[in-house]
């Protein structure tokens, strides 16, 4: 899971709510955490411990559980929060202004 932009405050309140359903988050340096999925599949070759590596860019984080994914993701919709526009953030969808007056002045 990407966790950009996401609050501490946030993520407490998901691993909180992914212990009630026998789920573990792990977040850490991604360096440590590619280290530890090579050592995998030193040990038990599999592809997808080198599909998981090659998503761990920026800040991620891992869940791992046994059970249904579907309550997962319930857990990850309900603090899915807007966010105010920061300074360089890149806009997650496209955003077009008509030709026209908007309101604003040109600065």
């Amino acid at each position: 899971m990407n966790v950009d932009n996401v609050t501490s405050k946030q993520i407490c309140i998901m691993r909180k709510a992914l212990r009630a359903v026998n789920a573990v988050m792990v977040m850490g340096k991604n360096t440590l955490l590619k280290c530890a999925l090579a050592e995998l599949n030193d040990s038990k070759p599999n592809d997808r411990y080198v599909k998981i590596s090659q998503q761990l860019v920026l800040n991620t984080g891992l869940i791992f559980t046994n059970g249904d994914l579907t309550e997962i993701k319930a857990i990850l919709d309900s603090q899915v929060r807007e966010a105010p526009a920061r300074i360089g953030a890149i806009a997650p969808a496209d955003v077009t202004i008509p030709a026209g007056p908007t309101g604003l002045d040109p600065k």
